[in-house]
Order: C-alpha cells, then structure tokens, then sequence
C-alpha cells in the first residue's frame, strides 16, 4: 500500500513539474514584435553587431568561427534547429544561451524587444517577407 501511495505522488510531482517546465517553454508562441520592414531592419542591425561573427551574413554559419568552436555555429537560414523551432525556444536561446554548442548568452546585450527584432531578422534570412 505505501508504494503505491508513493508510486502515485511521484507521478503527480513529475507530471507537474512536465507541465510547469512545458508551459513556461511556450508560453510565447508567436513573436510579439510586429513582421514589419523597419524591425526586420532593426534586426538586421542587432543581427549585424552580435551575431554575424559566428553565423555569417547570410545566417549560413559557414564562417571561420568553425575553426575555434566545439560546435559549428548554427545554420539560421533553414528551417532545422537542434532545440526545436519555435519562437518561445529560439528566444531562449538567444537570451540564455546554450554552452554545450559554444551559444553565448546574449542577455545583457538585448532586451526582449531586440531579440525578438532578431527574430523577425532571422524569418527573413529563412526567405519569409513582410
């Protein structure tokens, strides 16, 4: 009888912790900045200064960054994204980083309203127009 009781609080305390870690994941399902010319442009710009270095200019990740990294930079250009594609998952990678493949933070260097500028720069680069 007690395991049971303890078979099933542990179940409870996974499934809720499941749908806590879940719910936060993707509690911004899409961009809150506007598919406009001027922040796609604005993205370009944030782009540009903090993220070309490793990812190159056409969002490829082809650059000489490849040589120095454990993990080559990311090809932000398709649609394959090691974290999944959503737009909750992609900010939080550009916000928080990712160490194990060399993805620095970039939270101290973007608000919010900038990574998602970059965002909208990225949906560009994938071929997608305002």
């Amino acid at each position: 009888m007690n395991f049971s009781i303890a078979s099933v609080f542990a179940c409870v305390v996974y499934i809720s912790s499941s749908h806590a870690q879940a719910s936060s994941a993707d509690q911004i399902q899409v961009n809150p900045v506007e598919f406009t010319i001027d922040n796609v442009k604005r993205g370009r710009q944030f782009y540009t200064l903090h993220c070309v270095r490793c990812h190159g200019s056409d969002g490829r990740g082809d650059t000489e960054m490849r040589e120095f990294l454990k993990t080559a930079p990311a090809d932000l250009s398709d649609n394959q994204w090691v974290y999944g594609g959503t737009n909750s998952i992609i900010f939080d990678v550009i916000k928080q980083g990712r160490l194990e493949r060399d993805m620095p933070a970039f939270d101290a260097e973007l608000n919010d309203e900038r990574i998602w500028q970059v965002l909208r720069y990225m949906e560009y680069l994938g071929g997608k127009r305002p």
